[in-house]
Formats: C-alpha cells, sequence, structure tokens
C-alpha cells in the first residue's frame, strides 16, 4: 500500500494541473483538511496552486486549517461510485464544511472542483477504499 501522505500530493498534482481549479482558486490564501471519517489531509492552497499538502495531524501541524470538509467515508464512496455527486452529498449535509465562515464561502468553488473533478480522478485515499 502507498504512503497515505502520497495520496495529498496525487491530489496537489492534478488540481495544479486543473484549469478549473486554478480558477476557482486563483485569490485564495486558505488551509483547508478533507476529512474523510478519522482520516484528514491538509491542503495549503494560495493563488491558483495547491502549495502544500499532507495527511493532516493537528497535533503536528501547528498552521491548523480555515475550513474542513468532512464526511464519513460512505458518503464519500456514493458521490464517487455513481450513486449520487459530490454536489448532492453536499446539498444534504452528508458531506459538509465548518470553520472560518467567509473563507468556507470563498473556496467553495475550488471545494467543488476538488469534489467533483480532483477526487475522482485520483481516487479516494487508502483508508477509505473497499
Amino acid at each position: 500500500m502507498p504512503e497515505p501522505g502520497s495520496w495529498a500530493q496525487s491530489i496537489a498534482a492534478a488540481a495544479n494541473g486543473n484549469a478549473d481549479f486554478a480558477g476557482a482558486s486563483r485569490w485564495l490564501d486558505t488551509k483547508i483538511v478533507l476529512r474523510f471519517g478519522a482520516a484528514a489531509y491538509w491542503f495549503k492552497l494560495y493563488r491558483g496552486r495547491i502549495i502544500d499538502a499532507e495527511r493532516y495531524n493537528p497535533g503536528t501541524n501547528m498552521l491548523g486549517y480555515d475550513v474542513v470538509v468532512a464526511g464519513e467515508p460512505a458518503a464519500w464512496r456514493r458521490a464517487f461510485e455513481g450513486v449520487t455527486t459530490f454536489g448532492r452529498e453536499l446539498g444534504t449535509g452528508q458531506i459538509g464544511g465548518d470553520g472560518d465562515r467567509v473563507e468556507l464561502e470563498r473556496s467553495y468553488k475550488a471545494v467543488h472542483v476538488l469534489g467533483s473533478q480532483i477526487i475522482p480522478q485520483c481516487g479516494l485515499p487508502p483508508e477509505v477504499r473497499v
């Protein structure tokens, strides 16, 4: 099994090569945590790019986060197995956002691109795959 942190790096590489993500995050300077049940990943977005990505551990990541996008593994799986869509899971609250409300609103489009294009391209993190 690949190192769990390598999943975060693959997300960063895919996002940095995606024009929709670049446009949606062009003016962002924010830190986002994607949480899949207990598995969490931290991403630093700056001017249209993910400039840092790693497993999130609140004890060792002193920068914290601005926004958390979280859901149970089953909700993420439904979205990426075609049972529903990422937007639908967001809309019904099965996957939800929390943190700084202003940053959450600013980053909505970038989060949507991550959930609807980037994560499906890279696959779910190793801890969430069945």
